[in-house]
């Protein structure tokens, strides 16, 4: 089985896992606190404000305003570990995606497997890390924040044989060996699988919903913040 098989599956995981129809919005309304009037305040955890106001951690905010660490604007706490349905790949595969936030960094796992499980036969895990902020809400989405992405490693590890024999070049690499993790960072991945370096941002949205988490859909990272991601997954990360 050649590498490309599975490629297209990884590039659509890597900050979306699917194809996306557009999604209800999903308003989630702010509560308790005091209410500030006044533009500029500077508020304490809890404050409801207005527009153009400095939040601290775990205040409820209005557009415009600026976030600060652990503060998600109408949005719940994105903190914790979200984990993906086993979702169809292309060519008969299947993946399971898991995000895990801290209060400023990120764990992403992508695991590729050959059964509808997500169970038997996993094929290839790419493990992305990094830092997040998070920031007011997304141009046309009621429901969804933006959140940027700094790189700080992504690794590979190979599986199976097969994949093994496959991947001759992948991340610049001649060959690959079944079961040894190799970093990819800053070198050319091509065949559907992106290349990052640590000096990328990724810019993105997302919107919590209970124990749901929606990421931003998207077939290839965004680099540049104008080309930021524009919808959210049909399919929520669950939290765990």
């Amino acid at each position: 089985m050649k590498l490309h098989l599975i490629a297209a599956s990884l590039v659509v995981a890597s900050f979306g896992f699917g194809c996306s129809e557009d999604v209800p919005p999903r308003v989630v309304i702010p509560t308790g606190g005091d209410t500030h009037q006044q533009q500029g305040d500077n508020m304490q955890a809890g404050d409801t404000n207005q527009a153009g106001d400095t939040n601290q951690a775990g205040d409820t905010h209005q557009a415009g305003d600026t976030a600060v660490g652990g503060d998600f604007g109408p949005q719940e706490s994105i903190v914790g570990t979200w984990v993906s349905p086993c979702i169809p790949a292309p060519y008969d595969l299947y993946m399971k995606v898991t995000h895990v936030y801290a209060a400023s960094t990120y764990t992403f796992t992508y695991d590729v497997y050959q059964d509808n499980g997500c169970s038997a036969l996993r094929h290839l895990t790419a493990v992305l890390t990094g830092g997040y902020t998070t920031g007011g809400p997304a141009a046309g989405l009621a429901s969804a924040n933006e959140i940027d992405y700094t790189v700080s490693t992504y690794d590979v590890t190979i599986f199976s044989e097969d994949f093994a024999a496959a991947a001759d070049g992948l991340g610049e690499y001649d060959t690959w060996v079944v079961d040894d993790t190799r970093s990819v960072l800053g070198r050319t991945m091509g065949l559907g699988l992106p290349t990052l370096a640590a000096t990328n941002t990724i810019y993105s949205i997302y919107d919590v919903d209970g124990t749901n988490l929606y990421i931003g859909f998207a077939n290839d990272p965004a680099l540049v913040e104008g080309d930021r991601d524009t919808t959210l997954e049909s399919v929520a990360l669950a939290k765990q």
